[in-house]
């Protein structure tokens, strides 16, 4: 019970804040275009940070996540 109380307060402090999650979502979006080219890039980029869920990015992954996502064609 304790473990799973300090995993659950270290996820708080390393999780992406709401506004980064939104800035990834607006890039996302900017970049997909499309609902077949959104669901496209949310696919790559999981791959590539080798995630499940893009809010599970470590926080000091954010910067490196929107160079990534910049460089992407449009």
């Amino acid at each position: 019970q304790n473990a799973e109380f300090l995993e659950q307060q270290i996820a708080s402090i390393t999780r992406l804040s709401l506004e980064q999650e939104q800035a990834l979502r607006k890039l996302v979006k900017e970049k997909g275009k499309t609902r077949p080219g959104m669901c496209r890039v949310w696919r790559d980029f999981k791959q590539h940070f080798g995630v499940s869920r893009y809010q599970d990015l470590p926080q000091e992954s954010f910067q490196q996540a929107l160079d990534w996502l910049k460089t992407l064609p449009e």
